[in-house]
Order: structure tokens, then sequence, then C-alpha cells
């Protein structure tokens, strides 16, 4: 079963500033 979940990942960017990135990612259970 597939299920969804929020990541959320923080990095710089090249001007310096703090981006943070929310993407979903599929937890893959057998």
């Amino acid at each position: 079963m597939g299920i969804f979940k929020e990541e959320k990942i923080k990095f710089t960017d090249c001007k310096g500033e703090e981006v943070t990135l929310k993407i979903k990612i599929k937890d893959i259970k057998k």
C-alpha cells in the first residue's frame, strides 16, 4: 500500500536565502 507523506526540505539558495521545499513522497509498504 502506498501512502503519501509530506517531506519538508530546508536549503539555502544561491542568494543566501533560506528556502523550504514541501514535497510529497510515496511511502511504499509491502
